[in-house]
């Protein structure tokens, strides 16, 4: 398991402290941080790239703290093709290139964020003996048991078709659905930053008890009417799930437009719409059509060493949002 597996351009980091090149130099011999050995790629020279340690350490250098306990943060759509996936899958991916200590779950037993992860270059593959979340749940494995390390700072529990049954599991193990992904998570809060959950396109008994364990509900709306529709139903469900459980108090809920197209006229359309019913809701910043997001999960390559990419704008600009780094150091600027 290596700590270069995930890295991050000197660049953008440099660009997400709000620091000029003179100040990033003196920021590397104050905590003796150096760049990943390059590596020349065609029109480009060398790439100066930074771990993931050494990226928190730059950070936590300039007054930066990530959360402790770890922020439980869940990705939900009750439609499909929205990006609930994708957006997990960089969101995690892009939160352990700045440092941050990632445990993603794949709540989903059709297992496509599990299948994002490049685990055959780790001579890992996933069977029906693999465990997943459901063997949490019936405690026939441990977290740890259940947690495949792809990085140091990028853990993953996995999904596979048996994850199904875990709805008829939660019905028979528990009289309150509230109880038992919370509990699990509370085991392993302290080691994490961040726990990313994607969950499937579904409004049932597992996504109730995933929005009662998480701290932030991610919704991510495509630019159409069904998304729309989507975006109200799955708003009602935790609504009513809150009023069920009143315990657990009220859920951040947040609204990410994905998809979005400023060519045409129904982004538009669908853009105002949401956000005028949602304004407290919505994130700064849209995710937009591109090629890339595909293409980087398909090949298997990292989307923030794209040049020229919208989506890799957008997704570093979201985590940044979601962190609190563009704030945070927006604030120390000025």
């Amino acid at each position: 398991m290596q700590d270069n597996l995930i890295s991050i351009r000197s660049t953008d980091l440099r660009t997400a402290l709000n620091i000029a090149p003179a100040t990033m130099n003196d920021l590397l011999k104050k905590t003796g941080v150096h760049y990943l050995p390059g590596q020349a790629k065609p029109g480009r020279g060398a790439v100066k790239d930074f771990s993931s340690s050494d990226s928190r350490r730059l950070l936590e250098a300039k007054g930066f703290v990530y959360p402790n306990p770890a922020k439980v943060i869940s990705f939900m759509m009750c439609k499909g093709g929205v990006g609930k996936t994708t957006s997990s899958f960089f969101v995690a991916t892009r939160m352990a290139a700045y440092g941050a200590r990632v445990l993603v779950v794949d709540g989903d037993s059709q297992g496509n964020l599990t299948s994002a992860f490049d685990l055959s270059s780790m001579k890992i593959e996933i069977d029906e003996e693999t465990p997943i979340l459901v063997d949490l749940l019936t405690k026939d494995a441990s977290i740890d048991e259940a947690t495949i390390a792809f990085s140091p700072f990028l853990h993953l529990i996995p999904s596979t078709p048996l994850n199904s049954i875990l709805e008829s599991k939660i019905r028979d193990n528990f009289k309150n659905p509230s109880v038992p992904f919370s509990k699990i998570f509370e085991l392993v809060k302290d080691k994490y930053d961040y726990i990313i959950i994607d969950c499937a396109p579904a409004l049932n008994l597992t996504n109730t008890a995933i929005i009662c364990a998480s701290d932030l509900v991610v919704l991510p709306v495509a630019p159409d009417k069904f998304s729309q529709i989507g975006l109200e139903q799955t708003l009602k469900e935790i609504h009513q799930i809150e009023e069920d459980f009143p315990e657990i108090g009220n859920r951040e809920t947040r609204v990410i437009f994905t998809r979005f197209d400023a060519r045409e006229y129904t982004s538009l359309k669908y853009l105002s719409e949401i956000a005028d019913s949602n304004k407290d809701r919505m994130f700064k910043t849209m995710i937009r059509t591109a090629s890339d997001l595909k293409n980087a999960i398909t090949k298997k390559e990292d989307l923030f060493q794209y040049k020229n990419s919208n989506a890799k704008d957008d997704y570093d600009s979201f985590v940044k949002e979601i962190m609190g780094i563009d704030t945070f150091f927006s604030k120390k600027s000025n």
